[in-house]
């Protein structure tokens, strides 16, 4: 079995890796290649069985001959806008190709540029994969033939799909696997907040994964309402808009299954009246909410006032969450914080292992 990685930047270099994959074009079995270099176009890739490519920045970039009825792993990243998985039915006028053995497929775009499929000449096509077991696409556009023409297998290990508002409802509407692992990423909205969430919970439903589920949403002008949310068994979430305090509460109570929580934009301006840490030797224990929450990540702007009424909050947070293990907060006090874990460990054994990252 004859291997090639390339790794680097120095042009000198992929010039040779270009030459030398050209040379052994025809033995190869896996190429993995972490700086983009020019395959010879000319060449047939016939015995490729793993293939690992990441594109350039700008450009296209064709990929030579492989054949689908081989391939076990391919990978791309930052594939250009018209990249399209025609390129493996070129030329033998079939709409259906068939990725027969292929065990892992990763395929992410670049977010310049906009899509201009060119393997359109027969019609859509169609792109079976009998034996998928791990799927990863990430498409900042509305449109992805590579999943919206796909054909899955009943079920899959993981499955992965990162797309904006446009795109993530066809996802929803189509035929998906089943699967162990589910990652969805709201990259882009447009559109309303609820109609985002429907799509969100229309893929969760279908795919019906049964381990790890993580949501997230990278668009900052998407929040997150808690009635939005009808899938409870969130393991993971993720949340780049502003949030505020009474949401992040409502989110931990409605997601018993939630082990992390991120929120990149924690926001003070409704802070609760009934949030109070009273004297440690002066009460009985405050109710843990219905959580297994582990990590929690709270984020806030480098402009945001109001430390005191941030470190209280956080105080509290620790004390209803007794599975806590890791918290990673921005501007509280960190010497009020470790005088609160000395004085309530007592009462609150679970506090002194909590792994505290204040900045």
């Amino acid at each position: 079995m004859l291997d090639i990685r390339c790794c680097g930047t120095d042009v000198r270099v992929s010039l040779f890796f270009e030459q030398l994959a050209g040379h052994y074009a025809g033995q190869l079995r896996r190429f993995n290649c972490d700086y983009p270099v020019a395959l010879p176009q000319d060449r047939r890739f016939a015995q490729l069985r793993r293939v690992w490519i990441t594109g350039r920045e700008t450009g296209d970039y064709t990929l030579p001959y492989m054949d689908p009825a081989i391939l076990e792993e391919f990978c791309i990243y930052n594939a250009p806008p018209s990249f399209d998985l025609g390129v493996f039915g070129a030329g033998n006028g079939s709409s259906d190709i068939v990725f027969a053995a292929l065990e892992r497929f990763e395929l992410s775009y670049r977010q310049s540029g906009s899509p201009q499929p060119t393997h359109q000449e027969v019609g859509p096509r169609r792109f079976h994969f009998p034996h998928l077991r791990n799927v990863h696409i990430r498409c900042h556009f509305d449109r992805c033939s590579a999943v919206e023409n796909a054909v899955f297998p009943a079920a899959v290990d993981s499955f992965s799909i990162a797309g904006s508002s446009v795109l993530l409802p066809a996802v929803a509407a189509m035929p998906l696997p089943s699967t162990r692992d589910l990652d969805v990423y709201v990259v882009r909205r447009s559109g309303s907040t609820r109609s985002v969430f429907a799509a969100v919970d229309g893929i969760l439903a279908s795919t019906r994964p049964s381990h790890k589920v993580h949501l997230c949403t990278q668009d900052e002008r998407l929040p997150v309402p808690p009635e939005c949310i009808a899938f409870f068994g969130l393991t993971k979430l993720v949340i780049y808009a502003p949030t505020r305090t009474r949401t992040i509460f409502e989110l931990v109570q409605k997601l018993p299954r939630l082990v992390i929580l991120a929120v990149f934009t924690w926001t003070l301006d409704d802070f609760l009246p009934d949030i109070a840490v009273p004297a440690p030797a002066e009460h009985e224990p405050i109710p843990p909410f219905n959580t297994n929450i582990r990590a929690l990540h709270l984020g806030r702007q480098p402009l945001d006032e109001g430390q005191e009424q941030a470190t209280l909050a956080v105080q509290y947070m620790m004390l209803r969450m007794p599975s806590l293990m890791d918290i990673y907060v921005d501007r509280v006090s960190a010497v009020q914080l470790g005088a609160f874990v000395s004085g309530y460990s007592r009462w609150y054994p679970h506090l002194p292992s909590v792994d505290m990252n204040i900045q």
